[in-house]
């Protein structure tokens, strides 16, 4: 049969650091080096193609028989990247495999599901269960507090706390007193479940609503503000999409406008803020302190590997949009253990394979990653006397073409 569909897992080698290929064919080979511990200079070595259809004699100090080694030479140079601020691929905290990974592509944020603050409510909407056990959180707080100072945002209550929590666990309208007071007294509730798990005001955002559409904009602008009034100290952002068109229509920048006050950041789908009217509104937002962020959401196979996946943190950053940079899904299904159906169904899942209990890379998850260390490497020209310009240049010559 004619292949369909591009190559794109990236499993790493087995153990003896050799890949077979059958004769006549071909196979990718993606090499990266981890440098974090070496020291400067330059290291020696090969890649050697053997074909396993010749003969050869082998003893225990010798191999004699058709081979080719092609040299390899990595010169490490006596610098270290620099963190970018808040990096998030959001997805589900899996296990230990998918948390390194997370790391390893300088990113930090886990989801927090708002099913979890199931606290329940009296005849006056108040608490009945006062705060929720989050031992996992805890425990990856004090982790990624010790091992990842340079992460800022270490966790994400979301999606969409508020629909979550007045439709879906609770049946509230927010336009009744014990409604309101329930939705507060959630608010608040979750603030002292995050607090008791050793996560400060600073470490997590609450994700209010995901996409929210412009007919619930009354009810949607009330929960903003009863959210805010039960606690002002937390983070709150709402994520923002593009109106598509049709009957769903969605929130302009006029509209946006009026959730500011209770909002500490926005996240915006990625073609938003190269519009004018939200360009103009983001750069104001900044000058105020608040965060804005830039997310996409598509991981097609199909799109383009350099301008969508490499040139993703590329154009946050050309948008002043890095707060934070975000992409979902690292990983993902619809059923049974996250990512464990998705080779061949990677259409629509996420940028990373599972095989067991492993993570697996992509093709698409290493050009994001090297967008990203490109925005490292930016961040460490800007630090160096004179590189503040010559990044500048660098950059819109990169961003025009």
């Amino acid at each position: 049969a004619v292949p369909s569909r591009r190559f794109d897992a990236l499993p790493e080698l087995n153990s003896a650091g050799v890949v077979t290929i059958a004769p006549g064919e071909s196979a990718l080979l993606w090499i990266n080096f981890d440098c974090r511990q070496a020291k400067a200079g330059n290291y020696p070595g090969f890649l050697r193609i053997t074909p396993l259809s010749e003969p050869a004699v082998v003893s225990r100090t010798k191999y004699q028989g058709e081979m080719k080694d092609y040299p390899l030479n990595v010169e490490v140079l006596d610098f270290k990247l620099p963190y970018l601020d808040d990096i998030c691929l959001l997805g589900r905290d899996e296990n230990e495999s998918f948390f390194d990974f997370n790391m390893e592509m300088n990113a930090g944020s886990f989801i927090v599901s708002p099913y979890s603050f199931k606290f329940g409510f009296d005849a006056e909407g108040n608490r009945i269960q006062k705060y929720i056990e989050l031992p996992a959180v805890a425990a990856r707080a004090k982790l990624l507090r010790e091992k990842y100072p340079h992460i800022k945002t270490k966790f994400f209550v979301g999606y969409s706390t508020f629909i979550v929590s007045t439709t879906r666990i609770n049946k509230l309208d927010i336009f009744t007193p014990r409604g309101r007071q329930a939705w507060m007294e959630q608010i608040r509730g979750i603030a002292e479940s995050m607090k008791r798990a050793g996560v400060r005001y600073d470490e997590y955002t609450m994700e209010l609503f995901d996409e929210p559409v412009l007919k619930d904009m009354k009810r949607d602008l009330e929960a903003a503000r009863l959210a805010r009034l039960a606690d002002p100290k937390m983070r709150i952002s709402i994520t923002w999409c593009v109106d598509g068109g049709g009957t769903v229509k969605r929130h302009q920048a006029e509209h946006i406008r009026q959730f500011d006050p209770y909002l500490s950041e926005h996240v915006f789908w990625h073609g938003l803020p190269r519009r004018d009217t939200f360009q103009k509104m983001i750069n104001e937002f900044k000058s105020q302190g608040k965060m804005c962020g830039f997310y996409a959401c598509s991981t097609s196979m199909q799109l383009s590997l350099y301008n969508y996946y490499r040139m993703h943190a590329w154009k946050a950053a050309d948008c002043n949009t890095t707060d934070p940079i975000m992409l979902y899904h690292m990983i993902n299904c619809s059923w049974g253990a996250s990512g464990a159906t998705s080779w061949k169904h990677s259409e629509s899942g996420g940028i990373t394979y599972r095989y067991g209990d492993r993570c697996i890379k992509s093709i698409r998850s290493e050009a994001l990653r090297q967008g990203l260390d490109d925005m490292r490497y930016m961040k460490l020209l800007r630090q160096i006397p004179g590189g503040e310009k010559i990044a500048d240049e660098y950059f819109k010559k990169v961003n025009a073409n």
